[in-house]
């Protein structure tokens, strides 16, 4: 019924692309099962509007979320997190340096691969960067000259063909599990009791 709501919402919308959908993981809690790729593009989405909505978006209409009662149940990122994970590139900009750059990608979540054609994946030519955060409908084409980003295009996952150009990116985490908070839950772990009385 979310789904369908979320259909007619975009249908009556002055802003169709500010509706979003919120959805509960197939798997139930106590299943040890991966989640659908489609799933977490979409979780991900609908927070990285909520969290742009603070202040890092542009636009003046607050986003819309659609969701369930045990979508909300399943635990998230916290919004701080979340937050400092986000991160704008823009045509032009002199100071980025690409290793620093993909190794942030891969402490927000995010995947290589060889050829990007899904949501939250990355892949390195160069100075070429393929990206493709949760928040965007399209993967993007960062082209590097030095620390210099000199051009940001859209491109189709299938063709891999460049579509259109870009001013900027917002790069938001790929995962509502960080793997750069692996060596703080490790310790937090370390230090349970449990020694049975």
């Amino acid at each position: 019924r979310a789904k369908q709501f979320v259909d007619e919402l975009g249908i009556w919308s002055p802003e169709p692309s500010n509706v979003f959908l919120f959805p509960e993981p197939d798997p139930l809690f106590y299943e040890r099962m991966p989640w659908n790729a489609e799933t977490i593009a979409a979780r991900l989405s609908a927070l990285a509007a909520l969290a742009q909505s603070r202040g890092i978006r542009s636009s003046n209409q607050a986003p819309v979320v659609v969701t369930s009662t045990r979508a909300l149940m399943q635990k998230t990122i916290p919004p701080a997190d979340l937050l400092a994970g986000v991160r704008v590139l823009h045509r032009g900009a002199e100071d980025v340096q690409l290793t620093e750059l993909l190794s942030s990608l891969v402490t927000l979540g995010y995947e290589y691969a060889t050829v990007v054609d899904a949501p939250g994946a990355f892949s390195r030519r160069g100075g070429i960067l393929d990206i493709w955060p949760p928040s965007s409908a399209k993967p993007v084409r960062v082209e590097f000259v030095g620390d210099e980003i000199a051009s940001l295009r859209s491109f189709d996952p299938v063709t891999q063909r460049s579509t259109e150009e870009r001013e900027a990116l917002t790069i938001v985490p790929a995962s509502e599990v960080l793997p750069g908070r692996g060596p703080e839950v490790a310790r937090q772990v370390a230090e349970w009791d449990l020694e049975t009385t």
